[in-house]
């Protein structure tokens, strides 16, 4: 891919602007092809910030944005970036993530000791422990129910840590921050993992939520809200939170209530096959470089 003279093509990750605007600067002058890879947008830049934005912030976000779209290829982890970044419709690739295609996981190997002694259906969420993300509607969901066979793990930080002080239910169990370690350990031991968060949220279109592909890989079934970010193809392997309400996920809680040990498994190792195959490293890196080379 490289000339001795000089590179035929450059990647630099866009939100890195002060090595990727000079590095395109030069791109442009010294006639390389420049391409932009984009694992977040500028338009989403303080996106979380719940205040008022200053003018100086602001006006970085207009910069950063105009440059952005001079880029002459795109590397995208959604297509809906495009209508930001790639407004002159640009060859574009969306790879949305990867796993590791040594982390292969026998479905055997869920079947560990549990942690607890009671047969109740686990159902585990790793991440931040905010209300935004979905997370206190999870928690209501679970500590509302009349029967006592959802038992729920938590595992993160954030500030709902002060609201699960105040609850008195044996059902929801929060394990702080762990290492990584442990959560993939626990991930194994669940029978359920859940991506609770909201979909209403603009800055959900742009990106995919790495949780997702960790989860698939465990082999323990997925379940999640449709957030526009996650390709429809992935909902062949994950169940959907259709309305996202402490009522509607109540209506998945009684859903999985419902399915066997063998239902479990299938789904389990299905999601896990589908991203092992289809979205491992070597997968996806041939995949840029094939189209890489169409762009030469």
């Amino acid at each position: 891919m490289l000339r001795r003279e000089k590179p035929q093509l450059v990647i630099c990750d866009v939100m890195r602007f002060w090595v990727s605007t000079p590095a395109l600067l030069f791109g442009k002058i010294f006639g390389v092809k420049m391409v932009g890879f984009a694992a977040d947008i500028p338009q989403m830049y303080l996106h979380q910030y719940k205040g008022n934005i200053s003018w100086i912030h602001s006006l970085q976000r207009k910069f950063y944005s105009s440059i952005t779209t001079h880029y002459d290829a795109y590397i995208e982890l959604s297509s809906y970036m495009d209508e930001h970044i790639n407004p002159k419709n640009r060859p574009m690739i969306v790879v949305e993530g990867l796993v590791d295609s040594t982390s292969v996981v026998n479905h055997q190997d869920r079947q560990i000791e549990r942690q607890t002694s009671s047969n109740n259906i686990i159902l585990m969420y790793t991440g931040g422990l905010y209300e935004k993300y979905g997370v206190k509607m999870l928690i209501d969901a679970v500590a509302s129910r009349k029967d006592s066979k959802i038992e729920l793990w938590l595992l993160g930080k954030g500030e709902l840590e002060e609201y699960l002080s105040t609850l008195n239910n044996a059902n929801i169990k929060y394990f702080g921050y762990c290492p990584h370690d442990k959560v993939v350990t626990m991930q194994q031991q669940a029978d359920f993992l859940i991506n609770p968060r909201f979909s209403n949220e603009d800055y959900t279109k742009y990106s995919f939520p790495s949780k997702i592909m960790e989860y698939l890989v465990s082999g323990t079934p997925v379940i999640s809200t449709r957030l526009k970010g996650i390709p429809d193809v992935y909902f062949n392997y994950i169940i959907p939170i259709e309305e996202e309400t402490v009522e509607g996920l109540s209506v998945v809680l009684d859903q999985i209530l419902q399915m066997d040990t063998d239902e479990l498994n299938t789904l389990g190792n299905k999601g896990r096959d589908f991203v092992l195959k289809n979205k491992n490293n070597s997968v996806q890196a041939k995949r840029i470089v094939d189209w890489l080379e169409t762009l030469e």
